[in-house]
């Protein structure tokens, strides 16, 4: 995998990076890579690395297990990933169905470990690992710009 993460990493300058992915689950295993990469390179915690891993691949899960129909073709993932001002900027784009999630009704927290189902709490946990995020939906496209501080 290690060439593959080559060919989709793209540094456009010394403090952004774009990565272009596939909508398959294979791109979902090489959000860990990607991020290890990113934090490789400029130096970032370990605490910073878990934050940026589980926001960038709930993000992407969303994008690949949801977002597309039978009727979308030419599927899409693009994602700068930028430091500016003291937090790390992730901007995802993709060309799937309309989902704000800003929108997306949380479902209740349980306390106890043993109560919590699989899934429906990837948007309550970006929520609670960014500062802020933003929605915006432009020429068929999702946009979702998150801000983790560091």
């Amino acid at each position: 995998m290690e060439n593959e993460l080559k060919n989709r990493l793209k540094f456009l300058d010394a403090s952004t990076i774009e990565i272009n992915l596939d909508v398959n689950e294979q791109s979902i295993a090489l959000v860990e890579e990607i991020v290890n990469a990113i934090c490789q390179q400029w130096k970032l915690t370990e605490k910073i690395r878990f934050s940026l891993n589980i926001v960038l691949e709930e993000l992407v899960s969303n994008v690949v297990f949801y977002a597309f129909t039978d009727e979308i073709i030419n599927r899409f993932i693009n994602i700068v990933i930028g430091i500016k001002d003291q937090e790390i900027e992730i901007t995802i784009v993709d060309n799937g169905k309309e989902f704000n999630p800003l929108k997306h009704t949380q479902k209740p927290v349980s306390k106890q470990i043993e109560e919590v189902s699989i899934g429906g709490l990837g948007i309550h946990l970006v929520k609670n690992f960014s500062s802020t995020i933003h929605y915006e939906r432009e020429n068929e496209t999702n946009k979702i710009r998150v801000n983790i501080p560091y």
